[in-house]
């Protein structure tokens, strides 16, 4: 949610702890118990612009996840190569099953 001058004017503190609000593209605005305000980013280490050995998911301007097909098992596959895989599994499927319907009818 986008804050707004008066939004951010209008946050209170809370007695003893200090609270992030988020305004989206990980930006916040943290509230400090003694009501004093101060606006940041925050850590994108997980996920960054370039996927790199020290980054777990490559992330565009918007933030959303950039995922490859995958190569290994563990590794996590993006809808694309989830949705060919069911169809050629469900391909198969109906091969197999016309197969078996014709050795029912030859016996």
């Amino acid at each position: 949610m986008p804050l707004t001058d008066s939004a951010i004017k209008a946050l209170k503190p809370e007695k003893h702890r200090r609270c992030k609000v988020f305004a989206g593209n990980s930006l916040y605005i943290e509230v400090h118990p003694t009501g004093s305000k101060s606006g940041s980013q925050f850590n994108t280490a997980f996920g960054t612009a370039v996927a790199t050995a020290d980054t777990i998911i490559a992330r565009d301007e918007n933030g959303r996840a950039q995922i490859s097909a995958p190569v290994q098992a563990e590794e996590i596959a993006n809808k694309g190569y989830v949705d060919t895989t069911e169809e050629e599994a469900e391909e198969e499927a109906a091969e197999l099953r016309a197969e078996l319907a014709g050795l029912g009818q030859t016996g």
